[in-house]
């Protein structure tokens, strides 16, 4: 009898145990599980959502145990990245993910997005960002009649643009040879439209687009077409095929072209700017845009250090060969207007780059040079009244830049001298504020006719004055004996 009533205890609480199994198992369908988003980047004067929204539900009746809520998914325990991103999750069922506290990750400031979801897979899709995040997912999975949240971390495909020039400095007259890459951007489904890709790029006064644009896009041959250039004036403009940005993620943009150093080129510290600007699509409803900028330098002899300072220091100034006061031994030296200056490219002085005068202070000003390259200076003309001094000197200007390209000094060399140094003080929106010198400039002089050294020695000047004595004294004979013979 014990025995029998054991064994009706032990029924009864299997019994027990399977009811309660089937209230949770019927419970377990609603169940809902904590799901977490975690990385979102935030940004000032943005409201980012995130939406969590339901593409594959539990279905007891299916073999796989789910089902797939959108047509897309072939299979819906390995849903590809290109399933996801042709899922269009309008009509879906969508439920808002509530954001966290913002916390520092590396140089961004993002936050975690969570919210209860019940069992099935997910599509998150993240508006009102500047950057464009790769398609995500999170699964809510029912097992052993308990729920869990596959939680997922948000990597955001960040659009990029990066200028560059082959060269920090370059002669007027020369080309600079420039490069363009933009990243193209992952698109999610809610990107049911067409999408902007734009790049713009406004080259300043002193640079002449050359009218060579070549645009390819990495990994791209067939199917590709070339988006038109577009210029107007200084600006050129280069759109891109909403269908091919879509379908191409992660590929770059390749632009090069090269533009000419004319005559309005700013000098010295001010750079030749060149900006590229990248637009495009961060939402199905609005833009954004990224630039890039490169700084292209030539150089001024005795010209304006920077156009938002008036110094002007002396590299080069005329003189004559000095005279010395009457009062002491100090030499003074006039300054000279009108001499005449070639500067050539080679020692022999047979290719020119510029002609110059100076001017009524004795400066030489020459606009354009190259750095690191060395010039040769001859004076093709002396001021009248004096004599050409043909000497060649070599000149070189020597830049130092910062990592970001930016001029940071630059000295100039004439012959074996350094005769000036240039050190700039910047603002942090990259304006000069102040310009350091050093060095006395170098004296180019030339020697008056007047004073010419005669060719011959001291004895030569002593057989003349004899010479003259004796004629003299010969003739006053001569006009003595003529009157004694009148008498």
């Amino acid at each position: 009898m014990k025995k029998i009533r054991k064994i009706f205890a032990v029924l009864l609480s299997l019994a027990m145990v399977l009811g309660m199994s089937m209230t949770t198992f019927a419970a377990d369908e609603t169940t809902e599980a904590n799901a977490k988003v975690s990385g979102i980047r935030q940004e000032k004067d943005a409201t980012v959502s995130v939406t969590a929204y339901k593409i594959v539900e539990l279905d007891r009746q299916s073999i796989t145990g789910y089902k797939d809520l959108t047509g897309e998914i072939a299979d819906v325990t390995k849903p590809t990245t290109a399933e996801l991103k042709s899922i269009n999750p309008t009509g879906l069922d969508g439920k808002s993910m509530t954001k966290g506290e913002n916390y520092q990750k590396g140089t961004y400031s993002v936050a975690d997005y969570t919210a209860n979801l019940t069992p099935g897979m997910y599509l998150i899709v993240v508006t009102g960002s500047s950057y464009v995040y790769n398609p995500m997912t999170i699964s809510v999975n029912l097992q052993n009649d308990q729920v869990s949240s596959t939680d997922t971390v948000a990597k955001p495909s960040e659009p990029t643009i990066v200028k560059k020039a082959d060269q920090p400095d370059v002669e007027i007259g020369k080309d600079v040879n420039f490069t363009v890459e933009a990243t193209i951007p992952g698109y999610g489904p809610e990107y049911t439209g067409d999408v902007s890709f734009e790049i713009t790029d406004t080259l300043s006064g002193g640079l002449t687009y050359n009218k060579d644009a070549n645009v390819s896009v990495t990994g791209l041959k067939d199917g590709f077409t070339v988006p038109t250039v577009q210029q107007n004036g200084q600006v050129l403009t280069i759109s891109f095929d909403s269908e091919m940005i879509k379908n191409h993620p992660g590929e770059i943009v390749t632009i090069t072209y090269s533009a000419k150093v004319n005559e309005n080129a700013v000098t010295n510290f001010d750079p030749n700017t060149n900006k590229a600007e990248l637009e495009y699509s961060n939402a199905p409803d609005s833009t954004t845009k990224k630039d890039s900028t490169t700084k292209t330098y030539t150089f001024e002899i005795d010209g304006l250090v920077s156009g938002s300072t008036t110094d002007r220091y002396e590299d080069i100034f005329k003189t004559d060969d000095g005279t010395k006061t009457e009062t002491s031994e100090k030499i003074e030296y006039k300054r000279l207007k009108g001499a005449e200056f070639g500067l050539f490219t080679d020692a022999e002085c047979t290719k020119l780059f510029k002609s110059a005068t100076t001017d009524e202070n004795g400066h030489l000003n020459i606009k354009g040079l190259d750095g690191d390259v060395t010039y040769y200076l001859k004076e093709t003309k002396a001021p009248t009244g004096f004599q050409l001094n043909d000497v060649p000197v070599s000149v070189l200007v020597t830049p130092s830049y910062e990592e970001d390209g930016t001029l940071k000094s630059f000295t100039v060399k004439i012959g074996d001298t350094v005769t000036s140094t240039y050190t700039a003080e910047y603002t942090a929106e990259g304006t000069v504020t102040k310009v350091d010198h050093s060095g006395d400039g170098y004296q180019f002089k030339n020697t008056k006719l007047s004073s010419l050294p005669s060719t011959g020695g001291i004895g030569t000047t002593i057989f003349t004055i004899g010479g003259c004595l004796i004629m003299i004294v010969a003739a006053g004979l001569f006009f003595a004996s003529r009157r004694k013979s009148a008498k």
